[in-house]
């Protein structure tokens, strides 16, 4: 539980120093809805890294036609077929450094090399689409979503100010060799992430971390990362992974991912730091996050085991094997599959938690939630499910 107390300091600073700090005005608003009533349709050079980039920047000021770098570019690894074509984007859509090269480039010409965090990109603008009738109503309706994106971009813009003067100073490093001795003895990349219902990524486990360290014997005391505030060796690196929930540790599905997310795990000890500084790490509403926290952790575990063993009829079974290889299905779905059971693992999940929702009430019947059935039949003769109510807006004079 300590790790969700640390966790929620860390929220608690960023909620003081970025979230009350952000403000949207009713003009900016409104010219995000303009920006979104226009849609583009794009081509993209993707490149790992600057030089790529550059190279076919070059060959494009040559001459060479756009879809073939396009094509040089997939042969050399470097992007899959599907990432050139980005159809029908608009405002919010994007990284915001491709979102203003796209607004600003002419049709059909392409652009310089464009950094994003996921690598460079070359764009070209195919086509696009202007909406001519923005409606005060349709503004209204899309108010809420477009004070959330430029909420969002604005915090993020303010987190990224904030992080860099935190951690500037402090000149912080990895040792190349030293990462690289890490992912060796961490396996990475030798085999495919395992995915299942509860589990979407491969993530550490203790049995890993304690192979990787024995793998490491001789070389646990060498520098893994340095600053001018503290300095890791290897050791302490695992160490500070061991103290950290599976399931939140870095993740392993390629040695990018492992890197960026170790840069999160360092900036989010500064940040620690900080907040314990200030002390909010300490207090009620902390106290409350993580009991709140140590239930839903309970209850997932359990879930998870209920998942396990929950039994599955045959028809069940069946049922759904014929609709995974695409069988044409003649009969209804059996009865106990509900809307929205799309796969195996949904059945087995609402069963699941049914069954484990019983057993609670049976072992816990003086704390146990319960709903009145004959109450909610009853409310649900009065509503007219076959013309439901349909919220709207009163149309006001257009502002734009």
């Amino acid at each position: 539980m300590e790790y969700k107390r640390q966790t929620a300091a860390v929220h608690r600073l960023y909620e003081i120093e970025i979230e009350k700090r952000v403000s949207v005005s009713e003009e900016e608003l409104r010219q995000a809805y303009r920006r979104s009533a226009v849609r583009f349709s794009v081509k993209q050079i993707f490149a790992k890294s600057a030089e790529s980039a550059q190279k076919y920047y070059r060959e494009l000021r040559s001459g060479v036609p756009f879809d073939s770098v396009v094509v040089q570019a997939e042969n050399e690894g470097q992007m899959k077929a599907e990432d050139a074509y980005l159809d029908d984007v608009a405002w919010g859509d994007l990284d915001e450094a491709l979102e203003s090269v796209i607004f600003n480039l002419p049709l059909r010409q392409y652009s310089k090399p464009v950094k994003s965090y996921q690598g460079y990109h070359i764009l070209m603008v195919t086509d696009l689409k202007k909406n001519i009738m923005l409606t005060e109503s349709e503004f209204l309706r899309k108010r809420s979503s477009l004070r959330k994106k430029l909420k969002a971009r604005k915090a993020a813009s303010l987190a990224n100010e904030y992080v860099k003067k935190l951690m500037e100073p402090s000149e912080v490093r990895i040792k190349a060799n030293a990462f690289r001795a890490v992912t060796e003895a961490l396996g990475l990349g030798s085999d495919q992430p395992k995915k299942t219902f509860f589990r979407r990524q491969k993530f550490l486990s203790d049995g890993e971390l304690r192979e990787a360290e024995e793998r490491l014997t001789n070389q646990l005391d060498k520098p893994f990362m340095l600053s001018k505030r503290e300095q890791w060796t290897i050791k302490d690196f695992l160490d500070i992974l061991g103290q950290i929930p599976p399931e939140a540790r870095p993740s392993v599905r390629s040695i990018a991912a492992f890197r960026d997310e170790i840069g999160i795990l360092i900036r989010n000890r500064f940040l620690l730091k900080e907040a314990k500084k200030r002390g909010l790490d300490k207090g009620s509403a902390i106290d409350s996050t993580v009991a709140a926290f140590k239930g839903d952790y309970a209850y997932n575990f359990y879930l998870q085991e209920y998942f396990t063993y929950v039994p599955v009829p045959d028809e069940i079974k069946n049922y759904y094997a014929a609709k995974k290889a695409k069988k044409k299905i003649t009969r209804l779905p059996p009865k106990s599959i509900l809307p929205g059971m799309r796969r195996e693992e949904d059945y087995r999940f609402y069963y699941a938690a049914r069954k484990l929702h019983r057993d609670l009430i049976s072992l816990f019947p003086d704390v146990a939630v319960r709903v009145n059935d004959d109450l909610l039949r009853c409310e649900a003769k009065r509503i007219d499910w076959q013309n439901p109510i349909r919220m709207f807006v009163v149309e006001r004079q257009s502002s734009f």
